[in-house]
């Protein structure tokens, strides 16, 4: 997760409800990969926020790993985008988990070749599901610009 990211209020929750449930799979496993692959992808602005819904797998912002005790290996000795070479993968698309923040600072969009996605100002309830799932007010965001 980037400093740009969000995960939901309730990714917590939902991921231990995953795993309470995959629970045989995870005890089998050295490593399971759990990607929460619904969410959008967001930037802020005067006007609020610009975002886009997006499905996307084994993007960082709501990605976990289990790992069984015992194991020296971590995420951090896996590549994200390959994770699913590696290890059982687990995919949540039920409810919106991250935001991927995007904008020209964040070292992964100042590569060549990367595609701006087509962002729309949030309407009323986007504006509603923003506050109410990543705790992001844009209002707040509105004021920060000011």
């Amino acid at each position: 997760m980037d400093d740009d990211d969000a995960v939901s209020v309730h990714f917590v929750e939902r991921l231990r409800k995953l795993a309470h449930s995959a629970r045989g799979l995870l005890r089998s496993h050295r490593h399971v990969a759990i990607d929460f692959v619904n969410g959008f992808v967001a930037t802020p602005t005067p006007e609020g926020i610009l975002a886009s819904a997006t499905f996307q797998h084994m993007w960082t912002p709501a990605l976990a790993l289990s790992v069984r005790p015992g194991v020296r290996h971590t995420i951090m000795n896996y590549s994200h985008a390959r994770l699913w070479q590696n290890m059982p993968t687990l995919s949540w698309p039920q409810e919106p988990m991250f935001v991927r923040g995007h904008n020209g600072y964040n070292d992964s969009r100042q590569k060549e070749g990367v595609r701006m996605p087509k962002l729309s100002l949030l309407d009323t309830a986007g504006e509603a599901l923003f506050r109410d799932h990543f705790q992001i007010d844009a209002d707040r965001v509105r004021a920060s610009f000011r």
